[in-house]
């Protein structure tokens, strides 16, 4: 995320509807009452909601005194969202604006340097969810395969013995599951960002991967 000089907050997102990357407003917190914003939301059919500062005031969460700004739809008195400073929005950090019929979006928790300031506690006492599942503690940023970003296919390095090889979108659904292969088809992948989780020898390499097409 990137932040002007007036205050916008800006993230680097991959828009649904022209599958393409570009730089949305998604924060703002200099704004007052009575101001209003169109934050992006990640759901692309949606990021036209524009809501006004409904109240600005300071209260202790995660930790320390933050910030709070208030939002609701415009002509509303009603508050359907809280933005903390440092943190983000009620609904996560990259749903801001993100209200959706029947789907709820929750801020689960919220980490400083590995330190928990913030569990949300609605749903049981651990409720940091995972959005792909699989184990983060097998990172491993050895290159294994090329070219990333890629279009077509996929290319494992000589003598990497992979053994599985599984590919999840970013809402952690499986889009990929293959065994034993050398080269593999992302042709029927769409544009954006993707895990990829190999196995090999008994060891787990886990990487981003971009499909992007000129």
């Amino acid at each position: 995320m990137q932040e002007d000089s007036s205050g916008n907050i800006y993230g680097v997102v991959f828009d649904n509807q022209t599958e393409t990357y570009d730089k949305k407003i998604m924060y703002n917190f200099n704004m007052n009452v009575g101001d209003t914003i169109t934050p992006y939301s990640e759901w692309g059919y949606f990021n036209s909601n524009t809501f006004e500062v409904l109240k600005v005031d300071t209260l202790f969460f995660a930790e320390k005194f933050r910030k709070r700004i208030s939002l609701g739809f415009m002509g509303t008195s009603d508050t359907t969202e809280y933005w903390y400073e440092g943190v983000g929005s009620s609904f996560g950090l990259i749903y801001p604006g993100c209200l959706i019929i029947d789907l709820s979006f929750d801020l689960l928790c919220y980490y400083e340097n590995s330190s928990l300031l913030y569990n949300y506690n609605a749903f049981g006492d651990n409720n940091c969810w995972v959005n792909v599942s699989v184990p983060l503690n097998l990172l491993n940023d050895k290159e294994i395969f090329s070219p990333n970003p890629a279009s077509d296919f996929i290319y494992l390095k000589e003598n990497s013995e992979i053994e599985r090889c599984l590919i999840y979108d970013m809402n952690g659904k499986t889009m990929i599951s293959t065994n034993n292969v050398s080269t593999i088809d992302v042709s029927g992948l769409k544009q954006g960002i993707y895990v990829i989780h190999l196995i090999t020898n008994n060891q787990n390499h886990i990487q981003k991967l971009l499909i992007c097409r000129d």
